[in-house]
């Protein structure tokens, strides 16, 4: 019986231990600063990238960054969908078409343009063609608000 005690006394010796570091409080955190470690939000047609939680640092370099300039005669597209896009520009004499991934980006040059280049594309209900300026970004993404493929101005259009 001496030892059935014995095991016994040290097992509840054993919880009272354990229970006395659990009650413990641990180390208090330290205050964040202003502007440190804030998750980056996305707006939700920003696929893929709006699936996970991203920090701004780990985004891929062009969406996080400021964009570089645009040559004069240039326009770039991003495309900010979740699908692989087809498009096409005017050259100054023809149609050429184009194509761009997820989250790629192309640059499209045209010294013929004069300072316009227009794009045409199916925005999942028609088609439809849009004269952009040349030296400037411009972005493919679907608008949740009317439910449509667009191409906006900028890095970031306001959807």
């Amino acid at each position: 019986m001496k030892g059935w005690r014995g095991a016994l006394l040290g097992c509840v010796s054993g919880l009272l231990t354990c229970a006395s570091s659990f009650a413990q409080s641990p180390q208090p955190r330290l205050p964040l600063e202003p502007g440190t470690n804030r998750q980056f939000q996305l707006p939700k047609s920003f696929e893929p990238y709006a699936q996970l939680p991203y920090t701004a640092q780990q985004l891929p370099p062009h969406l996080r960054s400021p964009s570089p300039t645009v040559d004069a005669s240039s326009i770039v597209i991003v495309n900010r969908g979740n699908a692989r896009l087809s498009f096409s520009t005017w050259d100054g004499t023809s149609w050429k078409p184009q194509e761009i991934a997820p989250g790629a980006t192309v640059t499209i040059a045209c010294t013929a343009c004069g300072g316009t280049i227009s794009v045409a594309f199916h925005n999942g209900a028609e088609n439809t063609t849009t004269d952009v300026s040349t030296g400037a970004r411009y972005t493919f993404f679907w608008s949740e608000t009317t439910r449509k493929w667009a191409l906006g101005k900028g890095v970031e259009p306001n959807i």
